[in-house]
This record gives structure tokens, C-alpha cells and sequence, in this order.
């Protein structure tokens, strides 16, 4: 069976002037879609746009209509339609003194 890797091949941490930018690994990212009303029903509270929310050990983000990301363990659903994401997607940390001026 093939394993996926990082697409950075990895590569070390970047630090330097007070900022430090590293790949995380090891997470679970999974697609939900469906009807709102199945939506509902399997995942409970649905955040709106720009907004998140944890539940049951995951964090919830609504990408686009009758579509949310969960990062974490991938929902218990029925009705719903799950894609795994996480081989496809990096997610990377940024932290420091400047890391606000790194994402300005």
C-alpha cells in the first residue's frame, strides 16, 4: 500500500528573527457534504462563514455551500458524503514575536 508524504520531503523547520514557520503532521482532514437537513442531523451545530467549531474532539469549518471541513476524526455520518482531504493538504504553524508580521 502506498503512504502519503509531505510535499515539503521533510524538510526542517524555518526560524529566524523571531519567527518560526514548521509543517504539522499527522492530521485528519475530511469533506462533508450534503443537504442541510442531513448536514444537521449528522453534524449538529453548523457554523457560518468565518467561524469554527469544536465538537466531539474535531473542529468544524464551512467552506461553501452544503460543504464543511472537519479537522480531526472524521465524523460518525449517514446522509452525508465524506471525502478525505488530508494526503492532499499541507498545514503548516506559524509562531514567534513576528509571526503577525509574516501573515500581514
Amino acid at each position: 500500500m502506498l503512504d502519503a508524504t509531505s510535499a515539503l520531503g521533510g524538510e526542517a523547520a524555518f526560524e529566524r528573527d523571531g519567527v518560526r514557520v514548521a509543517e504539522v503532521r499527522g492530521f485528519e482532514l475530511t469533506q462533508i457534504a450534503g443537504s442541510d437537513k442531513d448536514l444537521a442531523a449528522c453534524l449538529g451545530t453548523l457554523p457560518a462563514f468565518g467561524k469554527a467549531v469544536q465538537q466531539e474532539g474535531r473542529v468544524l469549518f464551512r467552506v461553501g455551500p452544503s460543504q464543511y471541513w472537519a479537522v480531526g476524526p472524521a465524523p460518525d455520518t449517514k446522509g452525508c458524503f465524506l471525502t478525505p482531504l488530508s494526503s492532499g493538504r499541507s498545514r503548516f504553524v506559524i509562531e514567534g514575536v513576528q509571526a503577525r508580521d509574516v501573515l500581514a
